[in-house]
């Protein structure tokens, strides 16, 4: 990511769950109808990949702020 991306994305750590929903919302709306179906259709796929993954037992499961401390420390690398 840019450094600028960086610096939004870390100021919208700061916002509430509520917030942060929201302005998830407002981006994803942001792209046009197209690039959103083509989106939703990708991330439906990744999701049953994912779940059919785990039902194999392939992986385990880690907690949501687990989940996010994991990503930060890699992005920090």
């Amino acid at each position: 990511m840019s450094e600028r991306s960086v610096r939004v994305f870390q100021e919208a750590l700061a916002l509430s769950d509520a917030e942060r929903a929201e302005l998830i919302d407002e981006l994803i709306s942001s792209f046009d109808a197209a690039a959103r179906r083509e989106a939703d259709e990708w991330w439906a796929r990744e999701a049953e990949e994912r779940l059919a993954a785990y039902r194999r037992g392939e992986f385990g499961t880690v907690s949501l702020p687990e989940a996010i401390d994991i990503a930060l420390r890699k992005r920090a690398r």
